[in-house]
C-alpha cells in the first residue's frame, strides 16, 4: 500500500471523516477508492492520483477482503468491503481530494525535514 494513501487515510480520521469501502490492487502496490459517480468530471490534477469514469473495474464480492482469508480477484481484494444494499455508503471526494493534497504537503515538508538534517550532519 502506498505511503501516500497511510498519509491520505490518517489525515481522513483526523478530520473525522469516513472512510468508505476501497480495494487494494497488489500488482500495482496502489488502493482504489470507491467515490460517487461524476467524481471524475471535478477530480483536481493530484500528484499519486488518478480518477477514471466510464471503466469497468473487476471488482470481488465483498467477502473478499483483507481479514477473510480469501484470496484476491483479478488482483484486488477489499480493504474496507462495501456495505450490500447501501450504496450510498463511499468516501466523500472533495474530502479525500482535501486529504491527499495535505498528505502530500505533509510527505514534503517530512522530505525537507529529512533532506536538511542530512546536509547539517558532519561529513567525513
Amino acid at each position: 500500500m502506498s505511503s501516500t494513501w497511510t498519509e491520505t487515510a490518517r489525515v481522513l480520521r483526523e478530520r473525522g471523516e469516513e472512510i468508505g469501502p476501497f480495494l487494494l490492487a497488489i500488482p500495482r502496490a496502489c488502493v482504489e477508492v470507491v467515490v460517487a459517480s461524476g467524481t471524475a468530471a471535478v477530480w483536481p490534477p493530484l500528484p499519486s492520483t488518478v480518477c477514471v469514469s466510464g471503466a469497468v473495474v473487476r471488482c470481488p464480492a465483498p467477502t473478499v477482503h483483507a481479514a477473510s482469508g480469501l484470496p484476491p480477484v483479478s488482483g484486488r481484494l477489499w480493504a474496507i468491503p462495501p456495505v450490500p444494499g447501501h450504496p450510498e455508503n463511499v468516501t466523500d471526494a472533495d474530502a479525500l481530494a482535501e486529504a491527499v493534497g495535505a498528505a502530500l504537503l505533509r510527505r514534503a515538508h517530512w522530505t525537507r525535514a529529512r533532506l536538511n538534517a542530512h546536509a547539517k550532519e558532519p561529513q567525513p
